[in-house]
């Protein structure tokens, strides 16, 4: 009865991954019906759909072989999948942490923190996918190395994690305390915290929880672990997804409810970024807001058109200023 009670957390587990995939593809199919979506961004929105799909197959195949008892009777047979959902997890912790990473640099241009940033991120890249090779090499090793491997990569998968949402915090926190004083200001950025920061601790908390359960030895950290890699799709999509295309502000007329095109607040571009990399689509020609002298946050009005800065449309900007973006049409980034 124990071994029964022991498998229905995996087999429960294993469900829900297949759940958060399908629902994955789902905000994925949406993604792909926006035009001029950034190439970087495709390809690391395909990316995260094969890896997190190997992950998905791992996961049930080993749930297979736990069932039918195979996994007992060969144990090589069982550590493959599991070593695969390993590299693919952290590949897709990868693609989720730079994202984050170059949505902080391109709000700060903060070289030293973004690169502690990307250095951490090669880190428990490499600690983890050296201790999926260990468990390869010997499938029964439970301490030593390989112990310490898992440990350094799940250690400092949590602190980047943490670091990048306290660092996107502190960036939103400081754009809220410069907006104008007023009850309905200071709800609509509370909205842009939530939607900015939110999924970023959702993946610090995660992790922080996992790295606690690892040290502990607790069987917890299995179930939570099936499901790290689709929380991280998820955090990123759901980012892209949120915020309102640019040009939809102007399409608002006075007699249409104030709100009835506005999924959420938007971030005004400040003048030195937008020169960087200025929109040469139809859809990118509105008027100029009032607010374009003073940067900050601008705040949506029925009767005139702004800039939105988006996460889904940011280019990946490195240190020399130039940016990669897909046909040249890429301004702002969606939150």
């Amino acid at each position: 009865m124990s071994g029964v009670e022991s498998i229905v957390p995996f087999i429960v587990s294993s469900w829900l991954n297949v759940a958060m995939y399908a629902f994955e593809l789902v905000l994925c199919g949406f993604y792909f019906k926006r035009r001029s979506r950034p190439l970087l961004h495709k390809l690391g929105v395909w990316s995260l759909i094969v890896a997190d799909g190997v992950c998905v197959l791992a996961v049930n195949f080993n749930v297979s072989l736990t069932i039918t008892g195979a996994a007992f009777r060969n144990p090589h047979f069982f550590v493959a999948p599991i070593a695969a959902q390993i590299i693919t997890t952290y590949v897709s912790a990868v693609i989720a942490q730079l994202f984050f990473c170059n949505l902080f640099y391109t709000l700060t241009h903060n070289i030293l923190v973004s690169g502690v940033i990307v250095v951490l991120i090669a880190v428990h890249l490499g600690f983890s996918w050296v201790s999926a090779i260990l468990l390869l090499l010997d499938p029964t090793a439970t301490s030593g190395i390989s112990f310490t491997t898992t440990t350094v990569g799940a250690v400092s998968c949590a602190a980047t994690d943490i670091i990048v949402a306290v660092c996107l915090a502190t960036k939103f926190g400081t754009l809220m305390r410069e907006t104008t004083p007023g009850h309905a200001t200071r709800s609509l950025v509370r909205r842009i915290l939530i939607l900015t920061v939110a999924s970023g601790s959702i993946c610090a908390t995660i992790t922080l929880l996992m790295m606690i359960l690892l040290l502990k030895n607790n069987p917890a950290f299995t179930f939570l672990f099936v499901l790290q890699g689709r929380v991280y799709a998820l955090s990123i999509l759901g980012n892209f997804l949120l915020g309102i295309p640019t040009g939809s502000v102007a399409e608002t007329t006075p007699s249409e409810p104030f709100g009835s095109t506005f999924s959420s607040p938007v971030f005004h571009i400040p003048d030195s970024m937008a020169k960087r990399s200025r929109p040469r689509s139809s859809v990118a020609r509105v008027s100029r807001s009032v607010t374009d002298e003073t940067p900050g946050i601008s705040l949506p009005c029925p009767d005139h058109g702004e800039e939105s800065f988006h996460l889904d449309d940011l280019p990946f900007t490195y240190p020399h200023g130039k940016a990669d973006s897909d046909e040249g049409q890429s301004s702002s980034a969606g939150i």
